[in-house]
């Protein structure tokens, strides 16, 4: 038996290494079940990952690879913006300059993960969002002369215990909505 503080057998660092890897295959697999998005459900346009701490990548679904390898710079953002992390609080962020960002309609969303009062991890998950507000409907316009005209811009907001929707963002809120709704759920595997 290990004393606390001593490294894991290689038994038991097997066992938490295959739970990880299967909460991340329940994670990829509960976004695309439940999402309201044909471009989540049908064409699988998102990743999911659980990173330590530090924001380090340590498991993950299958998804898109591009979207894979910016989960963990976008959990480091949140860290860096926000030292004082509590249980209940959730982030999203599509900043496509900072924080693992590829376009506007790529949303990340950040929850972490806490035993007691410790922070231990994170999960996360980067999707495509069909509708994320813009100035045209599907968030895809040739004649913006503002990237606020594209689409509503996440950049790294924070909430409490309560997820919160942006009433009058979006010209569809139905599926914006099942957008920001289901990922959150998908988090909360964990």
């Amino acid at each position: 038996m290990n004393s606390p503080g001593s490294p894991a057998d290689f038994f038991t660092r097997q066992i938490i290494r295959n739970a990880l890897t299967a909460v991340g295959e329940d994670m990829f697999v509960a976004l695309q079940r439940t999402s309201m998005s044909p471009i989540i459900y049908e064409t699988l346009d998102y990743a999911v990952g659980i990173t330590d701490a530090d924001g380090e990548l340590i498991a993950q679904g299958n998804g898109v690879i591009t979207f894979l390898g910016t989960l963990d710079t976008a959990v480091k953002s949140v860290l860096d913006r926000h030292a004082d992390i509590r249980p209940g609080d959730s982030f999203i962020t599509n900043d496509p300059y900072e924080g693992g960002g590829t376009h506007l309609s790529d949303v990340t969303l950040v929850q972490p993960v806490f035993h007691g009062d410790k922070l231990i991890a994170f999960v996360a998950n980067k999707a495509h969002w069909t509708e994320v507000g813009g100035m045209d409907p599907g968030s895809w316009t040739t004649n913006s002369t503002s990237v606020f005209q594209e689409v509503c811009s996440f950049q790294r907001y924070a909430w409490g215990a309560t997820v919160k929707y942006f009433p009058g963002c979006s010209p569809c809120s139905v599926p914006m909505f099942g957008c920001l709704s289901k990922p959150w759920e998908t988090c909360g595997l964990v």
